[in-house]
């Protein structure tokens, strides 16, 4: 049986790390002009002229790892105290025959952990991607981002291999399989909105929960997962074909099997690639404040995000409002939700928009999460978000 909700312990300072896929060319001639000898040289170059801040504020270097001898799909040579410029096999263009008088490279940069409430990594995402990779700053350089390329996150529990509490991870596997379909809402179509990848599967697929409703799904992750190993043979299971291969059970939409890496993290699969700073940024703080929230919540305010499903009505707002008051020390900014609200109503999905959080008192007594609209007197936000906090308080 899993221990009393008042003995969990708590989440050390969670850090994060980013990996970002595209594929690069550059016309042949005015490569070699550059004077590298490879593009990643190049983009490794780029990177340490704009002497990144660093995880602490003391700054970062990168290394460029050529490696084309490693296996596939190998980051045992990866060095974390640097941002990483190496390549993956996975990222192919288009159009290959268009390329033949080209230098071309898959690329993956790998950065160093971050801390998520440090101020330098999201510096640090802005100054790379509006230089180092951007088209307008380098002319001759082509960056292409198809449906090969990915952006995958991994959240730690601080960077000493501290595990995490084995509530948070329980938690985490339950809100992922009931705000599954609503968060592919959030990304790229190719990427689970009207499809799903190879390398990002359906968890809602593993044969554990086969026959069972989204409810039920998330139920028996709380009934019968004792441990964090219970939670990942149960979330990033063996598929038939796959038997004895331990690399194919970490290409799910959320990699739990990272956990039992020397990293102990939970990466994030499902994320459609991107050299936007915007997007990124975002995305991390969802994930990160995802991460906080199943650390956060109490059991009771679970089931009730849990109930939706039984009446086929999962609505991503719920979410978003739990993540904005109750996610420990990482709520989501405001700026967030709105961003996600905006991709998640233009697909169809259950999100309002022109609103603001509340905590509305029910006649009960009981205040619960909820939406509704602005009043004329709220519509700046910073008053809007001083409104929420007094609510919750009072």
């Amino acid at each position: 049986m899993a221990p009393p909700r008042d003995v969990y312990p708590g989440l050390k300072d969670l850090t994060f790390g980013v990996e970002l896929e595209f594929f690069t060319a550059m016309k042949m001639a005015k490569f070699r002009r550059t004077g590298y000898e490879t593009l990643r040289h190049f983009i490794g170059a780029k990177i340490d002229a704009l002497e990144l801040r660093g995880p602490i504020g003391r700054g970062v270097r990168a290394k460029v790892i050529e490696a084309e001898e490693l296996e596939w799909d190998d980051k045992a040579e990866t060095d974390y105290r640097y941002w990483t410029v190496t390549r993956d096999h996975t990222i192919e263009p288009d159009y290959p025959d268009c390329f033949d008088d080209y230098e071309a490279q898959p690329m993956e940069l790998i950065s160093p952990p971050y801390h998520v409430r440090l101020p330098y990594w999201e510096q640090d995402l802005k100054a790379l991607l509006s230089t180092a990779v951007d088209p307008r700053q380098n002319p001759d350089l082509y960056c292409e981002l198809n449906t090969s390329a990915h952006l995958h996150v991994h959240i730690g529990n601080g960077t000493s291999g501290e595990e995490f509490p084995y509530h948070t991870i329980r938690n985490l596997a339950m809100l992922a399989i009931v705000f599954e379909a609503e968060i592919d809402k959030m990304l790229a179509d190719h990427m689970g909105f009207s499809t799903e990848t190879s390398f990002a599967r359906s968890q809602r697929k593993s044969p554990a929960f086969i026959g069972l409703s989204v409810a039920s799904m998330a139920r028996k992750i709380r009934d019968e997962c004792q441990s964090i190993d219970d939670v990942i043979e149960m979330m990033d299971p063996e598929l038939p074909g796959m038997e004895n291969d331990a690399d194919f059970r970490r290409y799910f939409k959320y990699n739990f099997w990272s956990l039992k890496s020397a990293k102990k993290t939970v990466e994030f699969r499902q994320h459609q690639g991107s050299l936007s700073a915007v997007e990124i940024i975002h995305w991390v703080r969802f994930v990160t404040s995802l991460v906080e929230l199943a650390n956060s919540i109490s059991d009771q305010d679970l089931e009730r995000l849990i109930h939706q499903t039984d009446w086929e009505h999962v609505s991503i707002t719920e979410l978003f409002a739990c993540m904005t008051i109750i996610a420990g020390h990482l709520p989501m900014p405001i700026e967030t939700v709105q961003y996600y609200t905006r991709l998640v109503h233009a697909r169809g999905g259950h999100a309002r928009t022109k609103t603001h959080l509340r905590i509305r008192k029910m006649p009960s007594g009981q205040k619960i999460l909820t939406w509704l609209p602005l009043t004329p007197s709220e519509v700046n936000e910073e008053a809007a978000r001083l409104a929420v906090r007094r609510l919750w308080l009072e």
